[in-house]
């Protein structure tokens, strides 16, 4: 990064500001979700300021002017769950797993000439202090913010924005190459030849990745989709042509992992009844949570996985195979400190015996980087927050008697687990964002069981005023005084349930 201008400095300063303007404008939530979301589509990669306690990139820039949005605008939006309750308990080895990582890692590693240091408390405080601001904050944020599956609309109405938004740089990169990036912020963030797909190139925009920028429109397809089913304008479009865009701009990523996201969550939108849905992803979830365990005793399909990638390309297949040798390595090392990991500067990495120097092939899975440096412990609570709020949002769905409800629900659901599912393969479903939404499934799951208590307490209320109602009050030319007040066409029960319930129809 030698050539990084001032422009990229410039926008991590500023993205405090812009975002408490945002949340002035338009509210804590929507706030946020640009906040927190939006980082990712404009701020400069792998750049950041060193602290004491923390590097702070885009992402831990994004969640910290978020909290401060929401702290001076909603504070009492944070204030309505206990901290530490429901799915925020797996939080706790995120943040006190790496004191026992630590401790069990004050040895120095030596390989011939290469040195790595020992962890001490200064790098427990360090590695604690990334974990709550990188993943603890945006969870904790989602779950307060969003209560109600209505509260879920901006968040797909988001994703559907930014893919618009992106639609002519897609087009520009994919004709002049990825060279945005290096155009505002001075510097290309990944190896060039790595964008290059199928005769030509695959965009990245300020995402620094083209099979990170595929990822992130397949979720824009599935947000489009899922407001396609509720038949909702988007933006003033047609949802037909708002899914067709999405849907080529998947197509321009060149990436195979993501179409079949985008495949398989169009399809069980358009033709699977919420239920089903949520099926679907609670099982991808009981699967993503129990991978590490099935790749260890050689239950993973490798080679027929190879063989259907063979059908597609040998190049797809040959970078499988290279992804799954790494595995098999990383898992290995893992399994020499299996339950608190290695921890950081390169200790989990795989050396070769002959130079001594190189490191093993580059690691791409999220959860062999996250078991090799915080062990089972740190896997446990990373991908505990990533799937248990599908499997609570699961048992939960019934709750919700409106089908828009559970649509939403089932939708952002998909979405979750596939940040959980990608992170397998990958590193993109493991950041802020990914926390973010598993954050807001949790606390829409959890506000089902909140809606059933009040269902209860509307029951309540109709026998009451069913049981309190008599011939006392006078009548007003021979009709109830109640009558003759309420508006034409209602009844004693839909006044009480308008003034009651605290969650109108989407349908209105």
């Amino acid at each position: 990064m030698d050539h990084v201008t001032p422009v990229a400095y410039l926008a991590l300063i500023l993205w405090l500001p812009l975002s408490l303007f945002v949340f002035s404008r338009r509210g804590a939530r929507e706030g946020a979700i640009f906040t927190i979301l939006g980082a990712g589509f404009v701020l400069p990669v792998g750049l950041g300021f060193k602290l004491p306690l923390v590097f702070l990139a885009r992402g831990q820039i994004a969640t910290l002017s978020a909290l401060v949005g929401c702290l001076l605008f909603a504070p009492r939006m944070l204030s309505g769950k206990a901290l530490g309750t429901g799915c925020e308990v797996f939080l706790l080895p995120l943040l006190l797993g790496p004191i026992p990582t630590a401790l069990t890692n004050s040895d120095p590693l030596f390989f011939g000439e290469h040195h790595l240091p020992g962890l001490g408390v200064q790098d427990a405080i360090d590695m604690s202090t990334t974990q709550l601001i990188a993943l603890g904050v945006p969870f904790i944020l989602g779950r307060r913010l969003f209560s109600r599956p209505r509260d879920l609309i901006p968040l797909f109405l988001f994703w559907v924005g930014v893919a618009l938004v992106y639609a002519l740089p897609m087009l520009f990169e994919i004709v002049m190459s990825p060279q945005l990036h290096r155009m505002v912020y001075g510097y290309h963030p990944h190896e060039f030849v790595q964008q290059m797909r199928g005769g030509g190139y695959r965009p990245g925009v300020f995402v620094g990745h083209g099979l990170g920028l595929a990822y992130l429109m397949s979720l824009s397809v599935m947000a489009s989709v899922v407001l396609y089913r509720l038949r909702r304008r988007m933006f003033g479009l047609p949802p037909r042509m708002v899914v067709a865009i999405t849907w080529g701009l998947l197509l321009l990523g060149k990436s195979m992992g993501p179409i079949l996201y985008g495949i398989t969550g169009t399809l069980l939108v358009l033709f699977a009844s919420p239920k089903r849905q949520m099926r679907f992803a609670a099982v991808v979830a009981v699967l993503v949570l129990a991978y590490p365990i099935l790749r260890a005793e050689d239950l993973v399909p490798a080679e027929t996985l190879l063989n259907m990638a063979s059908v597609v390309s040998t190049d797809r297949a040959g970078s499988l195979r290279v992804r799954l040798v790494t595995e098999e390595l990383l898992l290995e090392r893992a399994r020499q400190r299996i339950w608190f990991g290695w921890g950081y500067w390169g200790r989990n990495r795989v050396y070769d015996e002959t130079t001594n120097f190189n490191f093993s092939p580059p690691t791409d899975g999220l959860w062999a980087i996250v078991l090799g440096t915080y062990g089972v412990i740190g896997f446990v609570g990373l991908f505990g927050l990533l799937t248990l709020p599908v499997l609570l949002a699961a048992m939960r769905l019934r709750r919700l008697p409106d089908w828009t409800d559970r649509m939403l629900t089932a939708g952002l659901a998909l979405i979750v687990v596939i940040t959980a599912l990608d992170s397998i393969p990958n590193v993109s479903g493991g950041g802020p964002p990914a926390l973010f939404l598993a954050g807001a499934l949790s606390g829409v799951a959890e506000g089902a069981r909140l809606r059933r208590r009040s269902d209860g307490e509307l029951t309540s209320a109709r026998g009451g005023l069913a049981a309190g109602s008599s011939s006392e009050s006078p009548p007003v030319s021979g009709v109830s005084r109640g009558a003759a007040q309420r508006p034409r066409g209602m009844t004693g029960y839909s006044i009480a349930v308008n003034r009651v319930a605290s969650v109108p129809s989407l349908h209105a």
